[in-house]
């Protein structure tokens, strides 16, 4: 009898770890993504200020 219990969990250990992988890696590529457009977001607007602060015709 307590071949099956054992026998059960192993059996869920053996399913639950390959579905967390897949699962960790699934949410890995959308919060990496995400993370990639905020930095180009944060880069541009960077970008756009260091660009006012040396353009002569703002320094006027």
């Amino acid at each position: 009898m307590w071949w099956i219990v054992v026998g059960g969990l192993i059996l869920w250990v053996a399913c639950a770890v390959p579905i967390a992988i897949i699962w960790g890696k699934a949410i890995a590529r959308r919060d990496r993504a995400d993370f990639e457009i905020r930095d180009q977001d944060w880069s541009a607007e960077l970008a756009r200020s260091i660009e006012t602060e040396t353009d002569p015709e703002t320094e006027k």
